[in-house]
């Protein structure tokens, strides 16, 4: 009781795990969890209905409030946990704004704050890049192949020797493919070049570097892991096998009021009999001509080769086709994140 709320748009847009226009607790780490629309009135249990304020003086219990009492006339945020008129100093979280301290426990209710929310990027991460690496050698970048299935990172590259410079930034993103026990990674949309190649090391991303010469030598990477991907927890379908007619992506459709979508996906394809796997991760665009009301679809990115094609209806309904892979005891699924949408 007395949290402040948001309405999920459901799994299918993105808020994984949830029902489409249901509320639940706001999370401002957590972009599609984070337009508040009023505080919980009482306690309700799953399922069941909540009167929601949204507008007007509310009292927020003590225990609700950090450090116990707001600074009158100062603006109150939800840290995830508790409100707070001292503005959170969290990354990768969104700073929302949900109303105004009237005193110490009264808070005056104004959801069009939220409008103005603001995001605070994780801060990056910096790595040594060495020179003249022959030898491929793992940075501490490791994924669990037990709880991410594919991955995306971004990065910058910046290497001086001398008076030379070579930089570079770009996207690195792997699937793992649990029947050869192995990571396969893919480096793309790069502008520039630093002279660097990666691969993977077990579960690792590892590097080898050209030789500059000149002194003295610095070589630095930011990074940030932008995306991950788990088949426990996001969006998920059932891929079936040897697919000759395009058959819909239960839950990857997109309505009339879409115009645009960028997917992250991971596909994981197996036979036990004999033990057999096929997977690939990459990105799908979608782009809606609202003259045509036709759909056009995109897909790049992709690491690996899971035997499989999508096309897109014109409805915005996502289809696929697959090869055929001989065996029994097959199962097939796909994995998703909507990235973004423009509506």
């Amino acid at each position: 009781a007395f949290q402040p709320l948001y309405i999920s748009k459901g799994s299918a847009n993105g808020d994984a795990g949830r029902t489409i226009d249901r509320a639940y607790i706001l999370n401002p780490a957590n972009e599609h969890r984070m337009e508040f629309v009023g505080i919980a009135a009482k306690a309700a249990t799953a399922g069941s209905e909540v009167p929601i304020v949204s507008s007007g003086r509310f009292k927020i219990p003590a225990s609700l409030i950090q450090g116990g009492s707001f600074i009158s006339g100062e603006m109150v945020y939800w840290t995830g946990s508790q409100f707070s008129t001292t503005v959170p100093t969290n990354t990768d979280f969104w700073l929302i704004k949900v109303g105004k301290a009237l005193n110490a426990d009264n808070l005056l209710v104004n959801p069009d704050l939220a409008a103005s929310a603001v995001y605070v990027p994780p801060t990056p991460s910096a790595l040594t890049i060495n020179n003249n690496v022959t030898s491929p050698t793992a940075l501490p970048i490791t994924f669990n192949p037990t709880t991410t299935q594919a991955f995306e990172i971004h990065y910058q590259i910046r290497r001086i020797a001398g008076s030379t410079e070579n930089s570079e930034s770009g996207i690195l993103s792997g699937h793992y493919n649990s029947h050869l026990g192995q990571w396969f990674l893919v480096n793309h949309s790069i502008v520039g070049d630093a002279f660097v190649t990666f691969s993977m090391s077990g579960s690792s991303i590892a590097y080898t570097s050209s030789n500059m010469t000149g002194s003295p030598y610095s070589g630095t990477m930011v990074y940030k892991t932008q995306n991950t991907l788990d088949f426990s927890v996001d969006n998920t379908a059932t891929i079936n096998n040897n697919v000759s007619s395009p058959t819909s992506i239960s839950g990857m459709n997109f309505g009339p009021t879409v115009r645009g979508v960028l997917l992250f996906y991971s596909v994981q394809r197996k036979t036990t009999s004999p033990a057999s796997e096929k997977s690939e991760s990459g990105y799908i665009s979608l782009v809606r001509n609202s003259t045509s009301s036709s759909w056009l679809i995109s897909v790049w990115g992709v690491a690996d080769n899971a035997g499989i094609s999508f096309s897109v209806t014109s409805g915005g309904q996502v289809q696929y086709t697959t090869d055929n892979m001989t065996g029994s005891g097959y199962t097939g699924t796909i994995v998703w994140e909507v990235l973004s949408e423009l509506s």
